[in-house]
């Protein structure tokens, strides 16, 4: 069957860049309801690639079969079609992405003001249950960076859950690095350092250190981290920097404090880094990071081990796994 034999598209459900998401009706299987993410090889900006991003996929699949999404929390591929400059790729449908499922959870509190009041959200989702949540994407991750790929955007829009109480899945491939070069676009001394969304970007990027590792993923999962023991449903971070780096920069050294090419050698071959002078001062409490995790002292622990500025020290997704 063609793909507009079997499929039929709804709504659009997800955009990116270089990619858009629909619900769909798998007609071949009895009216499944699924998710087609549509791309054309056209409208592919380094590093996106949606070759690659197939590529990816099948040997995900390939390494790890059925296995992929129930028990290694990565997304399974169910099917892909090519036909004249675009790929469609077929998947399970999720109902809610991170930052839904978290508020879907919450509550809204009303924040009293001199003239008029306010919205805010309590984060409603329990201490076990985060826990739980950061394990899997860890476990996800170990299997992905085992396999010799980096995810290179781990952020709530990319950990998928089918319902509330689901494991999470780690979803889209699309700017994801390869070993030994990625397929020969990027060699591993000289990776885009262009990667990541926002406030989810590792340290090493905005010096342009351009070979960095998986540890990129293991910073952007510290992150989502705070988004999950938050009171108020929000990340670390002011919105700003999600838009700037600049601004990201100033966030990150006055929440991690300042570094110095002792904490962080693999910094000093960037020549802004160099010309750089940075007032001493130390990281925040983790119990003001993480304000709901005071009942976990797993998660208290093993944060801090994350969140390091030389790439090369932070904890690896399996040891992050298997601590909590």
């Amino acid at each position: 069957m063609t793909f507009n034999e079997r499929f039929q598209l709804g709504e659009r459900i997800g955009s990116g860049l270089c990619s858009d998401v629909y619900q769909a009706v798998d007609l071949g299987r009895n009216g499944v309801v699924v998710a087609v993410k549509v791309t054309d090889q056209d409208d592919d900006v380094p590093p996106h690639n949606s070759r690659n991003e197939l590529k990816a996929l099948l040997r995900l699949r390939e390494l790890y079969g059925e296995k992929t999404q129930k028990e290694n929390h990565i997304v399974q591929l169910m099917d892909s079609y090519q036909y004249n400059g675009q790929i469609k790729f077929v998947f399970e449908f999720f109902k809610y992405d991170l930052q839904g499922l978290v508020f879907e959870q919450s509550r809204k509190k009303v924040v009293f003001g001199d003239r008029r009041h306010s919205f805010s959200r309590v984060n409603r989702v329990g201490v076990e249950r985060s826990t739980e949540i950061v394990k899997g994407i860890a476990l996800g991750l170990s299997f992905i960076h085992s396999a010799g790929f980096i995810h290179r955007d781990i952020k709530p829009a990319n950990i998928m859950f089918k319902d509330l109480e689901s494991p999470p899945v780690i979803i889209d491939f699309g700017i994801s690095w390869c070993e030994p070069d990625n397929y020969g676009k990027e060699p591993e001394a000289a990776k885009i350092t262009d990667i990541a969304t926002g406030r989810y970007k590792a340290p090493e990027l905005l010096f342009s250190v351009r070979r960095y590792s998986s540890a990129v993923d293991i910073w952007a999962l510290g992150i989502v981290a705070t988004l999950l023991f938050s009171n108020d449903c929000e990340p670390i971070f002011i919105p700003d920097t999600d838009r700037s780096d600049l601004a990201l920069l100033g966030s990150i050294l006055e929440t991690f404090g300042s570094p110095s090419p002792e904490k962080w050698p693999e910094a000093c071959e960037s020549s802004a880094f160099q010309a750089m002078s940075f007032i001493s001062s130390e990281p925040k409490p983790v119990g003001e990071l993480l304000p709901k995790a005071s009942e976990n002292d797993a998660i208290l622990k093993v944060f801090p081990k994350m969140m390091v500025y030389e790439s090369k020290r932070r904890m690896t997704a399996l040891q992050i796994y298997n601590e909590l």
